[in-house]
């Protein structure tokens, strides 16, 4: 997400900054720059077009330098930071032209973002979550995002909620300014997401919050639903009632269920003499008989799907 910065250099761009630039057609950026395990993360807000987060690359130097880029160079700033620290100046380039802009250092009175407070949560070692806090005085109730979104989708959404709820937001990892650890079976397994939002609950100390999941968190909700419930006090999913959240023996999933087989296969495969086989051959010998439904079901389809000849001189559009 962002290059590790020396934090006696790096702490003086800690913040909010704000600046217009000035292009044919001018629009507003937000930088937030974060500290988190002694390092810095940093996101970029395009105000006028959404309030998601986007990550950034930024370096600074002991000479006041402050350069940082987005989507491989798609914008790129160069700057110099001002002695009292409260302003970024220089030029700006992207969408092939270059022009100067000036970042100042927001303050809670004139940003331009929805008003809440946002820290990283330490869930695992070297895996910290950004979470968004919006207000409110009620019981917890906690945002998780879409995939490929961040807490902040929900920026304009949330605070309606205020008057009767405590709202948080949390960024799953792998997003945003949230710690991006290595792609891997264990790492961005449903279970694995779910005991991080719980890990955030711990932390904040939230007594049985209502968890609100659009799309791909629908798997975050059925994760603590089942194993956790007495945890929660409701589950509400937004376009998210998918296979992957709301997996049934019934229907089936072939994508799942082959994963499973493969899982059990492995345990098969490295069980130890004292192992109980007998168990290990029954799961094994189930979950082969679900993929089996799911694929039969899959070739009966396919058998249904008759497509014709196309004939010479036919356009296909």
């Amino acid at each position: 997400m962002l290059s590790g910065l020396p934090i006696s250099h790096g702490q003086d761009i800690v913040g909010q900054w704000q600046g217009t630039v000035q292009a044919a057609s001018p629009y507003r950026v937000v930088v937030k720059v974060l500290k988190s395990d002694d390092q810095l993360r940093a996101a970029i807000i395009w105000i006028n077009q959404s309030p998601e987060y986007y990550p950034v690359k930024i370096i600074s130097d002991s000479n006041q330098k402050v350069a940082f880029s987005i989507f491989a160079d798609y914008a790129v700033f160069d700057g110099r930071i001002s002695g009292d620290r409260d302003l970024m100046s220089r030029t700006w380039t992207g969408g092939g032209e270059s022009v100067k802009v000036d970042f100042h250092r927001a303050t809670t009175e004139d940003s331009w973002l929805a008003k809440s407070t946002v820290r990283m949560v330490a869930v695992a070692p070297r895996v910290s979550l950004e979470v968004v806090d919006w207000g409110g005085n009620g019981p917890p109730l906690v945002f998780l995002s879409g995939l490929g979104n961040t807490a902040h989708i929900f920026d304009t959404f949330a605070p309606k909620f205020i008057p009767e709820y405590h709202v948080f937001g949390i960024t799953r990892r792998g997003y945003g300014v949230s710690s991006s650890p290595a792609p891997d079976p264990v790492n961005y397994r449903a279970d694995q997401l779910g005991d991080d939002i719980l890990k955030v609950i711990d932390i904040l100390g939230l007594k049985k919050p209502v968890l609100v999941g659009h799309s791909i968190a629908g798997e975050e909700l059925s994760s603590i639903g089942s194993r956790y419930p007495a945890r929660i006090a409701g589950l509400i999913y937004l376009d998210a009632g998918y296979p992957f959240a709301l997996y049934s023996a019934d229907v089936g999933d072939t994508r799942l269920d082959a994963k499973e087989v493969q899982r059990q296969l492995d345990t098969y495969l490295s069980a130890s003499p004292g192992a109980d086989r007998r168990r290990i051959v029954a799961d094994l010998l189930s979950q082969l008989a679900l993929l089996q439904k799911g694929l039969e079901l899959i070739r009966s389809m396919m058998h249904c799907i008759q497509i014709a000849p196309v004939s010479s001189g036919t356009t296909l559009l």
